[in-house]
């Protein structure tokens, strides 16, 4: 539309006005000035007769007293109009406005309309809309009442309205589904009685994946149409209701996990001279016929230990069906951390509390395995302990280790790995050490076989280095800027010097002085670079060694260093990184300076710090969780900043602590930083109180509350009232408001749901103050969880759909899938299958995208329960059985139990008694097993269905009369479902018994320990 030249503008939205020339006029002497303005403008002519005036001004009085009276008014308008007053033209006989000198809101309102339903162009016409809806959000001259101005504000309201439809759709078509549905709420509320916005809302929010929601808006269209019109909806608006209450997702129950992972690694190094070794290796390995299973490769550091072992796996792979695994142990210094290491190589889902040694031991197979595990010497001698209890816990698994030192383990078959053999007279390039010298050069394109001098000269240095593979090796690199005579002379020297020393074995010395050999022709800034290098662990990229070494492009460093063969290159999924070889990365640490050793850990912990992002320390949106896959790669550079920091600088330590704590969690690697976060604060006393310490121990707390330590005596909630003291000193007051949040869960767990609630209020009233929407969130969470476990499950549905609805649209995967899981068994509680089915299908698909591995199995239950309200009791048992399997991979007894209870119900609604019997008495012994008394009662109850199945009604009103007297609630007791499937129960045993008589059994019903031997007996071992 082209822009408006009128001087004076005219607003009859919201209250009337007259703008132009910089001035606003709003004060008229009269209603009815204001009237006849009005009525002037939105009148088609913009014209009245003076009669005509009159007769709308004063309807009711005679002619004559009207004309008078008009003058009067016309009089007070021009008054009141002042510098405007030529926008009122007046004659003996006509009164209007003034075409050119004035625009009017209303007019321009309705050409906006009328423009965008010209217009083709999308873009336009949602300009065009936009300006309109700005333009008309007040009402129609505001605050008056009259028949002709709620007429015409009628009539601009469907104007309007349908001006919101158009931009919704508009918006909608481009794949702006948020604005789409908002815009579609706003024409509901200007016009909540036609239908066109409620079907918008209703496609849009399924299009967002809220079907329910949707289907609520449906509801709310059904009740204002018969509220409002004694009408029903049409058969569009039941078309989309009934497709939103299909189910959108297609999920199969399948169990967290695919098995172990058995991988071993493509060699990048070509083997020599060791077929003897391999095949007799292969002898003592062999899965059918040798009795050998702890097998471990001995000798110094570069013999070649580790590529003897990663050829006899690749050998030996077919015949163990692929049941071999490795396990690089040179990136870790911790003998605790051993489980862990084998856990992850083997691609073992732990839970953020399981046992990672337990764990490996319940999944290895009973076949014949082989692990083999390699670089055990600096983890020896505790590193023992956890060598044999795996090897213990699995007869069928076979362990060949590697270390420079034995284990002295029972029964271990020690094999001493020893140099290459020496090259014999002859020219051949094909002796191994001679094949070993040359194998930089022999891939360069103009390599010419040595002469009979040449051979001569490289067996002298084959036999100087005594066949070693590592020192022949880092000869062969030297021999791109040497000549083999040159190489021969400076061997010959440093050797002469350093077998003087006696303090090291002589294959030894020989190793240390090949790798002092490459070392010390380097230039002194590749020096400082490889001492800089020597603080990785489990390997580095360009970037940080960038960082780290403080230089700007480190390829050519990195180049040269691989050339002299002191580093290596792998090439992973994740991009190319370098790594060093342990042997030479202790004689570089025993090289480097100590105020350099020291700076390079200062820049590696740095270097880790940025990667963490701090600023994301409690961040767990979806954008941080991709994040932390590039921190997966530096988990052992993690392992190894906390373990220097922890000794050498408790500064850094306390930012890694406050860096790492969220990531610690969403991996697992809870036992980690707990023992961290342990060891930390045992430094407290001389550790400054700063946001950084604040930040650390609240992870500490949190970390502590996935472990479930907030039980009361245990040590969660001393830890959160530190760190609420913590956080109040350094500002963090919405941290030390959360404090209060997990200390409501050590009440919740002692029963205390009162006091619990009342922390819970204190922590909502002081975040609502700080406007802190997310930990809002959390604390309605809590609240929901505490009025769930009292039965109050309407509410507890209420607080989390609020704090569903603090969370809003911003992407925070973690809450969306807790809340969506727990809204899932409270929706069930409640009877609302739809609502729960959409939760947990919802719930479930998140998990899986974000790996969130350690909600999939409650989920799985979930879908189970409501598969079974539905009636489909086949898909109900699957999802039960995957669910099983899932906290199995887990190692998490309790739910595990619940979940075979919960399939023997099933078994029980299908009239098989005998299906379920065992499953129940698994259950039981399960939950005994860990001392979980108040769980069993609800076995009882499921015996009193399965005797009453099979006939034996005394028998199920024994135990059914032991679940009714027991004195406190039991776990589930006051769940509605639990309390129909009771009444259910009493209900039959009445029919069959009579009720005096089952009131009878009821009275002299055994305690709660007699029923359980009765019942059980197989379990009396386990409760005694």
């Amino acid at each position: 539309m082209r822009a408006s030249k009128a001087e004076w503008t005219l607003n009859l939205f919201g209250k009337l006005s007259v703008v132009g020339r910089n001035q606003s006029l709003v004060q008229f002497s009269t209603k009815r000035s204001i009237f006849l303005l009005a009525r002037l403008a939105v009148s088609r002519r913009r014209v009245f007769t003076r009669n005509e005036a009159a007769e709308l001004l004063w309807p009711d009085e005679f002619f004559d007293a009207t004309r008078l009276r008009l003058r009067q008014e016309l009089t007070r308008l021009r008054r009141s109009l002042g510098p405007a007053r030529d926008i009122l033209v007046t004659d003996e006989e006509l009164i209007r406005l003034a075409g050119d000198e004035l625009e009017v809101d209303v007019r321009v309102f309705e050409g906006l309309f009328r423009a965008e339903r010209a217009e083709v162009d999308p873009e336009l016409r949602e300009k065009y809309c936009r300006e309109a809806i700005t333009l008309s959000k007040l009402p129609f001259l505001e605050d008056f009442e009259e028949e002709w101005i709620d007429a015409e504000r009628a009539r601009l309201v469907q104007i309007r309205y349908s001006i919101l439809i158009d931009l919704a759709n508009l918006q909608a078509n481009r794949g702006d589904h948020e604005t789409a549905l908002e815009t579609a709420n706003q024409a509901i509320h200007t016009d909540p009685g036609q239908e066109a916005a409620h079907l918008l809302v209703m496609q849009e929010l399924g299009k967002l994946g809220h079907p329910s929601d949707a289907l609520g808006k449906y509801q709310q269209l059904k009740r204002v149409l018969k509220d409002e019109f004694a009408e029903t909806p049409s058969q569009a608006a039941e078309e989309i209701a009934s497709s939103l209450r299909q189910p959108k997702l297609a999920i199969e129950p399948r169990a967290v996990g695919d098995g172990l992972n058995f991988t071993v690694p493509a060699p990048t190094e070509p083997i020599y001279g060791r077929e003897e070794m391999l095949n007799h290796l292969r002898r003592l390995l062999d899965p059918n016929d040798s009795t050998d299973r702890l097998v471990c490769l001995l000798g110094p550091g570069g013999i070649g230990k580790t590529r003897i072992a990663l050829q006899v796996a690749m050998l030996l792979r077919d015949s163990y069906a692929g049941r071999v695994g490795w396990i690089n142990l040179a990136d870790i210094d911790d003998p605790a951390n051993i489980p862990a290491a084998i856990a992850a190589a083997l691609g073992v889902t732990l839970g953020p509390s399981s046992d990672p040694a337990e764990r490996t031991a319940a999944l290895l197979p009973g076949e014949p395995t082989l692990l083999v595990l390699d670089n055990l010497e600096n983890l020896l001698p505790e590193g023992v302990v956890h060598i044999r209890a795996l090897a213990e816990a699995r007869p069928a698994l076979r362990l060949l280790m590697t270390s420079r030192v034995a284990l002295n383990l029972s029964g271990e078959r020690n094999i001493t790995v020893g140099p290459l053999p020496l090259p014999k007279d002859g020219d051949s390039i094909d002796q191994p050490a001679i094949r070993v010298i040359l194998d930089h050069l022999l891939s360069e394109p103009d390599f010419k076989e040595p002469d009979s001098k040449e051979f001569a000269v490289l067996r002298q240095i084959a036999e100087k280095l005594e066949g070693i593979p590592l020192a022949l090796q880092l000869a062969s690199g030297q021999l791109r800027i040497l000549s083999a005579s040159d190489l021969l002379t400076q061997l010959g020297k440093r050797l002469d010097i350093v077998n003087r020393r006696v303090d090291a074995p002589e294959r030894h010395r020989t190793i240390r002085t090949t790798i002092a050999g490459s070392f010390q022709v380097l230039p002194p800034e590749l020096q400082r670079i490889m001492g800089r290098l020597s603080v990785f662990r489990g390997g580095w990229n360009q970037s940080a060694a960038a960082f780290v070494c403080e230089v700007e492009h480190p390829l050519s460093a990195l180049d040269k260093l691989l050339d002299y063969s002191l580093i290596r290159v792998d090439r992973e999924d994740k991009g190319i990184r370098f790594r060093m070889l342990e042997t030479i990365r202790d004689y570089v640490i025993e090289t480097i300076p100590s105020e350099e050793f020291r700076q390079a850990h200062a820049k590696h912990s740095q270097w880790l710090i940025e990667l963490g992002r701090p600023e994301m320390w409690r961040d767990q949106s979806a954008e941080t969780i991709e994040h932390y896959k590039t921190i997966d790669l530096e988990r052992d550079n993690i392992r190894e900043a906390s373990r220097y920091s922890l000794e050498n600088d408790l500064e850094s330590a306390v930012a890694l602590g406050a860096t790492f704590g969220g990531y610690w969690g969403s991996r697992s690697l809870i036992r980690e930083a707990r023992a961290f976060y342990a060891a930390l604060f045992e430094h407290l006393p001389e550790l400054p109180v700063t946001g950084a310490l604040a930040r650390a121990s609240f992870c500490e707390a949190q970390t502590l509350y996935i472990l479930q330590a907030y039980t009361p005596g245990d040590i969660g909630l001393v830890v959160s009232q530190r760190t609420a003291r913590l956080c109040q000193e350094t500002g963090l007051e919405v941290e030390s408001v959360m404090c209060l949040v997990m200390q409501s869960r050590t009440k919740l767990l002692a029963g205390q749901f009162d006091d619990s609630l009342a922390l819970i209020s204190q922590s909502e009233a002081l975040l609502e103050k700080l406007d802190a929407p997310r930990e809002l969130a959390v604390a309605y969470q809590n609240r929901a969880m505490v009025q769930y476990y009292q039965g109050h499950v309407r509410e507890s549905v209420a607080s989390m759909e609020t704090a569903m609805s603090l969370i809003g649209v911003a992407n925070v995967p973690f809450h969306q899938v807790q809340n969506s899981m727990m809204l899932s068994f409270m929706h069930l509680e409640i009877g609302d299958l739809v609502k729960s089915k959409e939760s947990a299908y919802k719930a479930l698909g998140l998990a899986e995208r974000y790996g969130f591995s350690q909600f999939i199995p409650m989920i799985q239950e979930a879908c189970g329960k409501v598969a079974q309200a539905e009636g489909d009791l086949d898909l109900a048992a699957q999802w039960y059985r995957v669910s099983a399997t899932s906290w199995d991979v887990f190692g998490n007894v309790y739910q595990h139990a619940d979940q075979l209870h919960l399939l023997a119900r099933v078994h029980l609604c299908q009239a098989d008694p005998k299906a379920a019997l065992p499953l129940i008495a698994t259950a039981a012994r399960m939950w005994l097993s860990k001392g979980m008394l108040a769980v069993v009662p609800c076995t009882l109850t499921s015996m009193a269905k399965a005797h009453l199945l099979l006939g034996d009604a005394r028998l199920a009103a024994r135990c059914m009369g032991v679940v009714k007297a027991i004195p406190t609630p039991t776990r589930d007791s006051d769940m509605p479902s639990e309390a129909a499937y009771v009444a259910e129960i009493v209900q039959d045993l009445e029919a069959a018994l009579g009720a005096d008589e089952m009131a009878a059994i009821f009275a002299h019903s055994p305690d709660l320990e007699t029923a359980l031997q009765e019942v059980f007996p197989e379990t009396a071992s386990v409760r005694s």
